[in-house]
């Protein structure tokens, strides 16, 4: 027990945090193991730690002066995408980075666990990982947010980087580049879930290509170039996308049909 504790402490929970989920064990009657252990401290204190490692990495940037919002990417998402799920192609991420660069972009964050660092062969799901080099020039350059991972009893335990990603791009008031809906985590919470949808840009590859849609919603909008930039987004002449179903009232800002 003292073993799995330090490994908790060592991921960056703290010493209170542990207690609690030893308690809920011990009343329970639960076997803690790593895994149970690592769930229960993610649910019951995964914000707080996200937090703290977003502290750690320094203050939150102040909106860049290029008019451009803050990028979040979801590493392993883009990745494993790249690699067309049969391999982690970090080029994939170089890609996406890249593309945002070349708009005018200066905030740029990857979100990656920390596993990485040690240029593993695999994924923690045994997919091979190949490009690694590009996750050091990232690194280098001030890119990569490394999430909490580790290894005990030689198996290695990740730590549920989604509430990084979303904590992050609140954080900053950002855009979140990911396939993922993050239904897990916005279901029970109506505010992130409204963030989720008004900040998640979608993508795809064409070939070695980085893509996004021109419309984040299709034809309802916003289109992604105001996305992507500070201030109100341009949704004139925009039908709502939630039509008749809409509760935002006079307060929506996209246009509605008025009946008869």
């Amino acid at each position: 027990m003292k073993e799995l504790e330090e490994w908790a402490l060592r991921f960056g929970f703290t010493q209170e945090e542990i207690d609690s989920s030893l308690k809920t064990a011990a009343f329970e009657g639960i076997e803690v193991t790593a895994d149970w252990l690592l769930l229960q401290l993610t649910e019951e204190a995964g914000d707080a730690l996200a937090k703290r490692y977003k502290e750690a990495a320094g203050p939150t940037k102040a909106p860049p002066k290029d008019g451009f919002r803050p990028i979040v990417i979801d590493g392993c998402n883009v990745a494993m995408s790249y690699g067309l799920k049969e391999r982690f192609s970090c080029m994939g991420i170089r890609k996406c980075v890249d593309y945002f660069k070349k708009l005018g972009h200066t905030d740029i964050n990857v979100i990656m666990p920390s596993y990485f660092k040690d240029d593993p062969k695999v994924t923690s799901s045994g997919v091979r990982i190949i490009h690694q080099e590009v996750l050091k020039h990232l690194e280098d350059d001030g890119m990569i947010f490394w999430t909490p991972s580790a290894k005990i009893n030689g198996r290695l335990v990740v730590c549920y980087d989604d509430r990084f990603i979303l904590g992050m791009a609140q954080d900053k008031d950002g855009v979140i580049i990911s396939n993922d809906e993050y239904r897990d985590l916005v279901k029970d919470d109506e505010e992130l879930r409204t963030f989720v949808e008004d900040r998640l840009l979608m993508y795809a590859f064409l070939g070695t290509t980085f893509m996004v849609p021109d419309d984040t919603l299709g034809d309802c909008g916003p289109d992604t170039a105001s996305l992507l930039r500070v201030g109100p987004k341009s949704t004139k002449g925009k039908s709502c996308p939630y039509g008749i179903r809409c509760t935002y009232g006079i307060h929506c800002k996209y246009a509605h049909d008025v009946l008869a």
